[in-house]
């Protein structure tokens, strides 16, 4: 299953079925970077923030790292820019271009609450669930 996200050059693709690895794909550096960040949101405590926000669950956090992993196996798989923590036990994966932004909320473990925000246009949210994640695609 593909959907083309409106004016924009990626897809969301999905659920991952027999992902070709690719080694320079692999190998890319962003990869690396949103692991790090996910192991150090791993390790948040609660109060993390200093107002009373709840540390990301490691059910959440383990499941986002299993699901990057697997992003990372598929060819033209586009790189998450970041991965931050929310305040209720949530953590975010995050994908900019352009004028286009995409969260993907992790509120539990194989459920993904998606945000898609244009400039000019309003967000549109939809969820994905189970245990074979989408991900987000070059064209």
């Amino acid at each position: 299953m593909a959907a083309i996200l409106p004016a924009s050059q990626i897809q969301l693709v999905g659920p991952l079925h027999g992902a070709r690895t690719r080694t320079s794909h692999t190998e890319e550096p962003g990869w690396e970077n949103v692991l790090q960040q996910l192991q150090e949101i791993r390790a948040l405590t609660d109060d993390w923030d200093g107002q009373g926000a709840e540390a990301p669950t490691v059910a959440n956090v383990n499941w986002a790292i299993a699901w990057v992993e697997q992003m990372r196996q598929y060819p033209g798989a586009i790189v998450p820019m970041r991965a931050v923590p929310g305040v209720g036990g949530e953590l975010y994966l995050e994908w900019r271009c352009d004028d286009l932004r995409v969260d993907a909320e992790i509120a539990a473990p194989a459920r993904v609450e998606w945000t898609l925000s244009e400039s000019g246009k309003a967000n549109r949210h939809w969820v994905t669930e189970g245990g074979l994640p989408y991900f987000l695609c070059a064209n």
